[in-house]
């Protein structure tokens, strides 16, 4: 088992020419729900059949709560109750030529409203043990944070901020 020592956080701005993804992993027990994305029509994705939490980009006019509640409805078809505290999970940056700063928080799935079912962009999803996460192919941000996945088991093992705390401290 992964220690879940709970792990320090600093509250930083997004870089400039960056894009914002939130995502949720949602956790029953000792599972976490990921999902599994469709090929896109047109180019190439490199992340076409992976799987990740499920999440995507912050629109211009969204704040972080907002794009998570609609990318959960439209993955998921899941709504997220208003008592939910969302603690992050983690908080990663990729650089390269499509930058990006994935936000992921940690849901129970007793804090989600309705049965996940496939929506937009996905191919499918499931529930994962600790062994099965270490053996998956995920997306960066995911593969980055495995140790974050499965130790987000245990509730003290997420970041000492929720994700309403950090929308005001990094949206406005």
């Amino acid at each position: 088992m992964i220690s879940s020592e709970r792990p320090s956080f600093v509250i930083r701005k997004t870089p400039p020419g960056t894009t914002l993804v939130v995502a949720a992993a949602i956790y029953s027990g000792p599972r976490v729900l990921l999902v599994q994305r469709k090929p896109k029509r047109h180019g190439l994705d490199p992340f076409s059949w992976m799987f990740c939490s499920a999440g995507g980009k912050v629109e211009a006019g969204e704040d972080l709560l907002e794009a998570l509640f609609r990318e959960l409805g439209e993955e998921l078809k899941l709504s997220v109750s208003m008592t939910a505290s969302m603690p992050i999970l983690y908080d990663h940056l990729i650089a390269g030529p499509t930058r990006l700063r994935v936000i992921c928080v940690r849901l129970d799935v007793s804090e989600t409203i309705g049965e996940p079912h496939v929506g937009d962009g996905l191919i499918g999803f499931a529930w994962f043990g600790e062994s099965e996460v270490f053996s998956l192919p995920l997306t960066p941000a995911d593969d980055a944070n495995r140790r974050a996945l499965i130790a987000g088991v245990d509730p003290a093992a997420v970041l000492p901020i929720t994700l309403a705390r950090l929308n005001t401290a990094i949206m406005g």
